[in-house]
């Protein structure tokens, strides 16, 4: 799978070097969906499929611009995906097809939004209004010509009732917002002092579900004032996690309390990497025993104050409580949430690596919020030496060439291996 969406800033016909740069970006990227936003082409027809795509083979639909601003294109491969529904508003066209390789339907909305709120609020409505009509998969795709947080904008303003109705709108409709790879935003101003991500995917929780490698990620722009998104699935494979710590047991007394106890215990060798290790080693088996009997206590407790907080409920049904009881029903129930709480963070992260025999016991909600909390954590690539990269390999190599300069830089205070086996954690 392979989505593009641009804000293309005029299809650029008779800018023989911008034709030229789209045309390598398709052919290089060979996306099997395409949304396109600001053609600025008031009379879009078949022929002229080729001379912006280089592929006679596309079909689309359009809806064109008025006058010389906006206008959005879809196209796609019929090959892989046979749209079957369209779906026209002001701000978007939205294309309903079978995606042949999983016999899967796919509902892809292609978006320009606009400037000012009351025609914002209309295109929240209307999307609404679609989203809710079919519960296929969805990705909403484009240029919202929106923020969610702050921190998306630089040198421009944020208006943050404008992002409360854009935040409001993805979660009232489910909505998945895809961690961008490459850069922070996706439009700098052509004179390069203004900043903002305005374009995005939004994908149901359902399209996760069927791909959950899916990764978008910002391609260079050339000399337009957006760069191109791309949404691809793959499986970067960066092999077994090497360490493994949930982040409870950081935030607990006693998980505290057993590591310092077992690494300040004295072990014999000659060998500082030695020492090193035997201390993970045994760190890792005492956590281990403290974590089972910790997990069987802290359910009993759960237990006891369920229990405890059901009998004040009934005696409150049929007596007055003083003001001491009340006060003792308010803190077992404060007691209850916060250890329920406390299980369920663990949950979380036990779920994300031991899915099958943990996510079974699990609502369908969670299993939707794992997918949730498992996409936004993801890590498709890194910068290495100014280049994006998403070969596991490269970020490897990078990481170790990174940390190894680090520890063989001369320095005064730098870590000495034959101490760590006095080495103690505050």
């Amino acid at each position: 799978m392979s989505i593009l969406s641009l804000n293309i800033r005029g299809l650029g016909l008779d800018d023989k070097n911008k034709s030229r740069w789209f045309k390598r970006l398709y052919f290089r990227e060979k996306p099997c969906f395409i949304a396109l936003q600001e053609i600025k082409c008031r009379h879009f027809s078949k022929d002229l499929i080729g001379k912006v795509f280089g592929n006679t083979d596309l079909l689309y639909a359009v809806k064109n611009s008025k006058g010389n601003s906006g206008g959005l294109l879809s196209a796609w491969d019929p090959n892989i995906f046979k749209a079957n529904h369209i779906v026209e508003r002001d701000t978007f066209i939205a294309v309903k097809g079978l995606w042949k390789d999983v016999g899967t339907e796919l509902i892809f909305v292609n978006i320009y939004g606009p400037h000012n709120d009351m025609d914002k609020k209309k295109m929240w409505q209307d999307l609404s209004e679609v989203l809710e009509y079919d519960k296929a998969m969805w990705v909403l795709l484009g240029d919202f010509n929106e923020v969610r947080f702050a921190s998306e904008r630089k040198n421009t303003e944020f208006i943050e009732k404008r992002a409360e109705m854009f935040n409001k709108f993805i979660k009232e409709n489910n909505l998945i917002d895809l961690p961008l790879g490459g850069r922070i935003f996706t439009r700098i101003s052509d004179n390069g002092r203004h900043f903002s991500k305005l374009d995005r995917f939004l994908v149901s929780e359902n399209f996760i579900h069927e791909w959950p490698n899916i990764h978008a990620m910002v391609l260079d722009k050339n000399h337009l004032d957006h760069c191109p998104i791309i949404l691809k699935n793959g499986n970067t494979d960066f092999g077994p996690k090497p360490i493994k710590v949930f982040d409870e047991w950081i935030n607990h007394k006693d998980a505290r309390e057993v590591i310092k106890r077992i690494w300040s215990k004295e072990v014999t060798s000659w060998k500082p990497d030695c020492i090193f290790r035997e201390k993970l080693k045994n760190t890792k088996f005492e956590l281990r025993k403290w974590f089972s009997t910790s997990q069987c206590k802290l359910k009993t407790e759960i237990e006891e104050l369920s229990k405890q907080v059901t009998d004040w409920e009934l005696k409150a049904e049929t007596n007055d409580l003083t003001e001491e009881q009340l006060r003792e029903w308010a803190l077992d129930k404060e007691n209850l949430i916060l250890k329920e709480k406390n299980q369920t963070e663990m949950l979380k992260q036990k779920a994300r690596y031991k899915w099958t025999l943990e996510g079974d016991a699990n609502s369908k909600f969670f299993h939707s919020f794992i997918r949730r909390r498992q996409q936004k954590n993801n890590m498709h690539g890194v910068y290495v030496d100014g280049q994006w990269s998403t070969n596991p390999s490269e970020i490897k190599a990078a990481a170790h060439s990174f940390f190894k300069k680090l520890y063989t830089k001369s320095d005064s205070n730098k870590f000495d291996l034959n101490r760590w086996s006095g080495f103690t954690i505050d």
